[in-house]
């Protein structure tokens, strides 16, 4: 099953693929006025209409006797394509070239395009990659012939598998195994690997079993070249077998190149389910479908083995009977309790496991329960398992709920099943309902019900009323001293598992235990501040913000309210102060938006026009452009100036002149990446997908987006 290399160059292909991404830094070597694929790429990339800017180039190489072989390609695969016609249904896209490839990608801006104007799209793609792969791979690119030109192409597409023993990022330094390493391994490949035609890829992984899922997108024929190069003949137009037959080839390789890249790249991961699909609007076909463990692919040459062969070697489900590849079954989903075990998604605060100590380190605690944000989630728990056991019986189910509140012995949870069956036993409460149990059990709280009330009162615009209710629920509370601070423990809230890791890592008192206050507190709290402030008394509006800040101090909302009612009083310095604290350990778009038009407004007190126009253009980096013009044009009511555009240069320097912290800051990020691998490979998958999401929310890598669409979903439990 042997198929011998193509020695069309004396270079070594996987090697100048490695290097690929490195293409750019030699742009402009040519002389000026020949073809450089690199020149004709920044031209691309900063186009308005690129569309238009291909229609151009095709345009002016059909007209030009001298365009070289390389140029007159180019034109005619883009041609080829169907994105340069005149139907009118050209789709919307950007050119850019992703740092992780160095190669040309086509990013289409519509979700919901044509599966037929997608095809479009990939075949330009293909046309600009195969152009920029044949300029590294020829020894003289400008002066090759067509044949040479057309060869290299099929040289390129069979060697894809050169590419599978090769790591593509540096993973030295990480840890050499776990979920978190796995999933970075067969990511990086995915964005990194140089391949002619898009690679497009969904994966998971158990770690735990040394068992991985891939599923990859096929290359359709209809975007293989349409013409070839036949050896002893020359270049001849393709036939529709002749475009079936590459692309059976090429997608084959490819599936085998993945399947050793993962071997290659990680070290628990025994057992590689693999299958090539095709999806499209309407259905899901699979063409080939693939069980390979690790000794399946040890001692093959990829290279140089024919594709179909090795399939059916390694025992493949496939069928090529027509010429191209035909549907078979897939063998496996990638939401098989085998890849996704539904113990990943327990909740933190319902368990007493330890952390490794690796992770322990880098979520700032020694127990699972460390990272915990919801203080009401056993209630929650219990709820739901109350509603499970729910029979026609009131009887049963009063003895059912109590006797799961007992085996809490937490108060708030007895309180709470109290309620909810004397709501069953006065006929309040549907019995045939599953989700009003749940509610009831969420709801049974009286600190949580008077802060609803609060805040419909708010809403209503009666502050008045707000307020009484707000401290009537308060007064008890901080007469009690209940969640005041001592040396041996201090009473926090946070809006979500990013917060507390940052608070573990960064904040958290040494020798105090953090114990969770109710979020109805918190909430009580704010309504009272914010009603107090519209009642004309911002001296005990700043107290009680004061007291909210500190009880969540990641709080963006906290914050910037502390910072306002601290402007009220012409406080102006310490409102810039909690804003600058915010801004430190912002960690979300839009946290560090809201907190720059703050900062923007509060410089502009301060008469700096300069540093509120620096502020406003970061605001800019992360929010939609009409939320920062509609807060700028509030000021400008108020009688702010708006300032003049700076450069980039210039704003990043009146930040640091004025110490306003640039956010996100590197701690923070690193924080919530560290955090984020040590969740996942401790299979805490509901805080380890919050913290990467917002890591690929702050720094748009797109690795670690390719590992946060490795996490499947929250199952139903």
């Amino acid at each position: 099953m042997s198929q011998g290399p193509e020695n069309t160059s004396n270079k070594n292909i996987g090697e100048l693929f490695a290097a690929m991404a490195g293409c750019a830094a030699d742009a402009g070597a040519t002389a000026e006025g020949a073809f450089d694929i690199d020149r004709l790429g920044r031209k691309l990339i900063a186009a308005d209409d690129p569309v238009a800017l291909l229609k151009g180039f095709a345009s002016r190489v059909r007209a030009d006797r001298h365009a070289c072989a390389l140029e007159a390609r180019l034109a005619d695969r883009l041609d080829e394509s169907g994105l340069l016609g005149d139907d009118g249904i050209t789709p919307a896209f950007r050119v850019v070239r992703p740092k992780t490839s160095g190669l040309f990608y086509l990013r289409i801006d519509d979700p919901k395009l044509p599966y037929l104007a997608k095809l479009r799209v990939l075949g330009a793609e293909a046309a600009l990659n195969a152009c920029l792969m044949c300029s590294a791979l020829l020894d003289e690119p400008l002066s090759a012939g067509m044949e040479e030109v057309v060869r290299t192409e099929r040289r390129i597409a069979r060697s894809v598998a050169q590419q599978a023993t090769s790591p593509v990022v540096d993973l030295d330094e990480e840890k050499a195994s776990g979920e978190w390493r796995d999933r970075r391994a067969i990511a990086a490949g995915i964005e990194c690997l140089r391949l002619p035609y898009r690679l497009q890829a969904r994966f998971r992984v158990n770690s735990a079993t040394g068992e991985a899922a891939i599923e990859v997108d096929l290359t359709p024929p209809r975007i293989m070249p349409r013409t070839v190069l036949v050896d002893g003949i020359g270049i001849v137009a393709a036939s529709e077998a002749m475009r079936r037959a590459a692309a059976t080839d090429y997608n084959l390789r490819v599936l085998a190149m993945i399947s050793a890249y993962t071997f290659a790249n990680t070290c628990d991961l025994r057992r590689i389910w693999v299958a090539g699909v095709v999806d499209t609007a309407t259905s899901h076909a699979c063409y080939c479908s693939a069980v390979l463990e690790r000794e399946d692919l040890e001692g093959l040459d990829l290279a140089h083995l024919e594709p179909i062969a090795l399939m059916r070697f390694l025992c493949a489900a496939i069928d090529e009977s027509g010429g191209g590849l035909s549907p078979v079954a897939q063998g496996f989903s990638l939401d098989d309790e085998r890849f996704c075990p539904r113990g990943r998604y327990g909740r933190p605060e319902l368990t007493d496991r330890k952390l490794s100590p690796p992770a322990g380190a880098a979520l700032g605690c020694r127990e699972v329960s460390g990272i915990s944000v919801d203080e009401a989630a056993l209630v929650a728990e219990v709820g739901r398992k109350a509603a499970l056991l729910l029979t026609d019986s009131t009887q049963a189910n009063v003895r059912a709920i109590m006797a799961l509140a007992d085996e809490t012995e937490d108060p708030r949870v007895m309180a709470a099943a109290r309620k909810v069956a004397g709501g069953l036993i006065a006929g309040d409460l549907d019995e045939s309902d599953p989700e009003a149990i749940c509610e009831a059990f969420q709801n049974a709280d009286e600190l949580a019900a008077v802060t609803r009330r609060a805040q419909e009162c708010l809403l209503k615009g009666d502050a008045a009323a707000c307020a009484s209710a707000a401290a009537e629920v308060l007064a008890p509370i901080e007469a009690e001293g209940r969640f005041r601070d001592s040396t041996r423990a201090c009473w926090r809230v946070f809006d979500g598992y990013a917060d507390r890791v940052l608070y573990n890592r960064l904040f958290s008192p040494e020798g105090a235990e953090v114990r969770l206050a109710p979020r109805p507190y918190f909430d009580a709290l704010q309504l009272l501040s914010a009603s107090d402030l519209l009642l004309g008394r911002p001296e005990a509006a700043c107290d009680l913000a004061r007291k909210a800040a500190r009880l969540a101090p990641l709080s963006t909302q906290a914050s910037l309210n502390f910072s306002h009612c601290l402007l009220e009083l012409g406080r102006v310095e310490e409102s810039v102060a909690e804003c600058s604290r915010m801004l430190e350990c912002a960690s979300d778009p839009q946290s560090i938006g809201f907190g720059y038009i703050t900062m923007a407004q509060l410089q502009w007190k301060l008469g700096d026009m300069v540093a509120s126009q620096a502020c406003y253009q970061m605001a800019m980096r992360v929010l939609p452009m009409g939320i920062v013009e509609a807060a700028r044009q509030i000021s400008s009511l108020l009688g702010a100036t708006p300032g003049e555009s700076l450069s980039d240069e210039r704003a990043l320097q009146a930040l640091a002149d004025r110490r306003i912290p640039l956010a996100p800051t590197d701690e923070v990020v690193e924080v919530l990446r560290e955090g984020a691998a040590a969740a996942i490979d401790e299979n805490l998958f509901i805080p380890g997908k919050e913290l990467l999401f917002l890591v690929v929310a702050l720094t748009r890598d797109d690795i670690d987006h390719g590992i946060l669409r490795s996490l499947e979903d929250e199952p139903d439990f």
